[in-house]
């Protein structure tokens, strides 16, 4: 057998490893585009941090102005009555002007009735150095008068019937109980105010909520009135039919019999309202030797155990003394303060006629219908004039 040579031949070049070498490069080539891309996105990220940061500190500076400014520039909410709209959009430029300007409306004290403003450096604050009085007829029994008609009567029990000791056999004795009736009629107490609407636009505050908090204490100032002098055919305390006026307390050193001077079952809850200057007499009685009916202490003042007030003398008169339980006194109010408003009609003030239309002006009408009724036998009162301190 002839000898035979193997030889071994090269696979013949495909182009597999030009394509490995390209593929292998690919890969290179989108690794550095995968880094470029997460670095770019970690510098839009950092942006994106950065701004949200600038945008939050310019949102905290605003909140933070926006506090320490003296007006609230953040919107009202929207209302559908437009009067409302109104005042509101009145008391953001009132506010505005406010802290612009420190400008505000006056009321002139020498102007004709319902005028006018003065462009001054006012605050907008207004302070009222006015008397202001407790409303004593708020301790009055308040019965609603919930009836038709301006008069009405309610039944008071005048005596209880009597219980007797009856012997064996005996004909018992008619004891009836007697009432009374306590008449009542309707009165009524206004309040009358005319301004321009130019005032009510351009004043500082907003006058239709102000005016009734300065009417209100005049009505009470009134019903303090009527409660204890009374009015045209309405008697109060002081003078009420029946008050029992003990000849006795002369001195206001007696002043204390006061209590003893009615029935037994009003004594409990009476109080004593003594005139101001009287009341300073006792004051200067108790600081120096107290008797036993009279303590002082931080300002509280009880005589006999009974609370002590102090009642200005415009309502209850120079030297007067009363006692009793403001419980019998009946308030009767047909309904609570009424208001009612015209900007039409022709108002006559002495010698004015003011033609609100034609004149550009409003009117306010403040109205309440009461009676107040004063039990006057279960009240005592004496009127001490110039009394001594002896004690």
């Amino acid at each position: 057998m002839d000898n035979e040579t193997n030889t071994v031949t090269a696979p013949a070049d495909n182009g597999l490893e030009a394509k490995m070498d390209k593929f292998l490069e690919g890969l290179e080539a989108s690794k550095a585009e995968a880094a470029q891309a997460k670095a770019e996105a970690e510098a839009a990220k950092k942006a994106y941090q950065d701004a949200q940061a600038a945008a939050q500190k310019a949102l905290d500076e605003a909140v933070a102005a926006k506090n320490a400014h003296p007006v609230n520039f953040a919107p009202a909410a929207k209302k559908a009555d437009k009067t409302e709209t109104n005042k509101n959009f009145r008391d953001f430029l009132g506010q505005v002007k406010a802290a612009k300007y420190g400008a505000k409306a006056a009321l002139s004290t020498d102007a004709t009735t319902g005028s006018y403003l003065v462009p001054q450096d006012f605050l907008p604050q207004l302070f009222d150095f006015l008397a202001q009085y407790p409303a004593f007829v708020n301790d009055a029994t308040r019965i609603a008068w919930g009836s038709f008609g301006n008069e009405r009567h309610i039944p008071q029990l005048v005596s209880r019937p009597a219980v007797n000791v009856t012997a064996e056999g005996a004909q018992k004795t008619l004891s009836n109980p007697a009432f009374g009736l306590i008449e009542q009629k309707l009165e009524k107490l206004t309040a009358l105010v005319v301004w321009t609407r130019e005032l009510a636009e351009d004043a500082g505050i907003y006058l239709p909520d102000y005016l009734p908090a300065i009417v209100g204490p005049q009505f009470t100032i009134q019903l303090n009135k009527w409660l204890f002098q009374g009015i045209t055919n309405h008697p109060g305390i002081v003078n009420a039919s029946g008050i029992v006026t003990p000849a006795s307390v002369t001195a206001i050193n007696k002043v204390a019999d006061l209590k003893w001077a009615i029935p037994y079952q009003y004594r409990a809850n009476g109080k004593f309202y003594i005139e101001t200057s009287l009341y300073g007499q006792l004051a200067s009685i108790a600081r120096l030797s107290a008797p036993s009916w009279l303590t002082y202490e931080n300002g509280v003042m009880r005589i006999d155990g009974s609370d002590v007030v102090a009642v200005d003398p415009e309502l209850i008169g120079d030297g007067i003394a009363l006692f009793g339980d403001m419980k019998t006194v009946i308030f009767s109010p047909r309904n609570e303060i009424q208001v009612k408003y015209s900007d039409q009609a022709n108002i006559t003030d002495g010698g004015t006629t003011h033609q609100l239309f034609q004149e550009n002006k409003e009117a306010y009408l403040f109205e309440l219908r009461a009676d107040i009724s004063v039990v006057g036998s279960v009240w005592a009162k004496a009127d001490l004039g110039e009394s001594d301190s002896e004690s």
